[in-house]
């Protein structure tokens, strides 16, 4: 299957979910009906990579989504980045109020684990299935996203070292876990390496490649960054040294490989 199609999977498992008629469930379903899927489509395509079971990753693509969108609320926070659109729409906190987005953050939250725990109660031999759940709930938190974004907000990266750790918290973490998940539920453990390095390299290749294209914004803002420390001609130089690796490594799998090469084009245009 291509992105789209697996896409397309994804929002209509979304759409079939029970919403609850109230404001909070509301706020949280308008979080959630525009996105790109870049992480669970990744969870797919490395189940499929593997020849595993679509149908059966599926609680862990939308529980990964929905981590992502809860994270995305409470940035958009005032308190955090103050923003007031995303996605070309209203932030949730602009629409509907800042009480109710941080409600709304954290009822996605609380799903997507009500989602992979009742996965994991009604599965036969979840062994595989309870490590992709600890991965993904760790690379959620301090040792991941959350840590990263501390980092982000006191601002105290103070050389090159530190913004790639902040970057590798904050963006690469479930992009790894979206690689590693999809690896663990598809039981080809002999891949899980090949899954973190090609995860961490992905989400680093994208977190550079927002620090090009938002070079005068991040100026103005103050905004530490990894042009804080390098060159543009560096940046585009580690650049194309992650494209090269990811490569290598993609040409060692003996697998059908074309779905995850698809992701990182489109990635790398700026589509996802």
């Amino acid at each position: 299957m291509n992105y789209n199609q697996l896409k397309i999977m994804i929002d209509d498992e979304i759409k079939g979910l029970k919403w609850s008629d109230n404001i909070v469930e509301e706020a949280s379903y308008y979080a959630l009906k525009e996105g790109k899927r870049l992480r669970p489509v990744l969870l797919l395509a490395f189940q499929e990579l593997f020849q595993g079971n679509l149908k059966e990753a599926m609680p862990y693509a939308v529980a990964l989504e929905m981590i992502h969108n809860y994270s995305l609320i409470h940035d958009d926070l005032p308190s955090m980045d103050n923003d007031q659109f995303r996605r070309g729409e209203l932030t949730v906190h602009a629409k509907y109020g800042e009480d109710i987005a941080i409600l709304a953050g954290d009822n996605l939250l609380n799903r997507a684990f009500e989602i992979l725990f009742n996965d994991l109660v009604n599965f036969e031999n979840p062994k595989n299935r309870i490590k992709a759940c600890h991965y993904i709930s760790s690379a959620s938190g301090m040792k991941g996203m959350i840590g990263g974004q501390v980092i982000d907000i006191l601002n105290s990266a103070e050389d090159e070292k530190d913004i790639l750790e902040m970057y590798n918290m904050k963006t690469s973490a479930l992009i790894k876990a979206a690689c590693i998940g999809g690896t663990y539920l598809s039981g080809k453990l002999e891949y899980l390496e090949f899954a973190e390095r090609y995860g961490e390299n992905l989400g680093l290749l994208f977190q550079l490649t927002d620090d090009l294209l938002d070079i005068e914004q991040d100026k103005e803002a103050n905004k530490t960054t990894y042009l804080s420390f390098e060159t543009k001609n560096g940046l585009l130089k580690r650049l194309d040294e992650l494209e090269r690796e990811m490569k290598s490594n993609l040409e060692k799998i003996d697998y059908d490989t074309a779905v995850i090469e698809e992701i990182y084009l489109k990635m790398l245009q700026r589509e996802v």
